[in-house]
């Protein structure tokens, strides 16, 4: 048995994926988006695509780039929307609510598990004093 195929796409991609990081982080200022838009980049291109790629590296770096793009325009609309919202709102000094990221809500889940065992395991005059 020959060692699996891997699309030269998704080789460039393994091959290069710190570089990646590193170049987006420093156009985002930001190590998180930059992680991020580097997984979006993987998820566009699994599948691969069935035409042939001339200069993968290049693709990936244009394709993050488009994606990084597509970001801070939809990070500008959002602005613009929500600044048309307080204005339409009468100028009250509210702000739009952000939404925890999903990890962040699937973290503090697992942290309140943890604790609610800890507590469970406390004898019965303990955790009613910690209740």
């Amino acid at each position: 048995m020959g060692e699996p195929h891997v699309h030269p796409l998704l080789a460039c991609y393994l091959e290069r994926r710190n570089e990646l990081v590193r170049y987006f982080r420093v156009r985002l200022r930001s190590e998180e988006a930059a992680q991020d838009l580097v997984q979006d980049i993987y998820l566009k291109i699994t599948p691969p695509p069935e035409t042939p790629i001339d200069n993968p590296a290049a693709y990936l770096y244009r394709l993050g780039t488009n994606l990084m793009l597509d970001r801070i325009k939809t990070q500008r609309r959002s602005g613009q929307r929500d600044a048309q919202w307080r204005g339409a709102s009468g100028g009250a000094d509210w702000d739009t609510a952000d939404e925890p990221r999903a990890d962040d809500a699937v973290a503090a889940r697992q942290r309140l598990a943890q604790i609610v065992a800890v507590v469970n395991d406390l004898p019965p005059a303990v955790q009613e004093a910690f209740r």
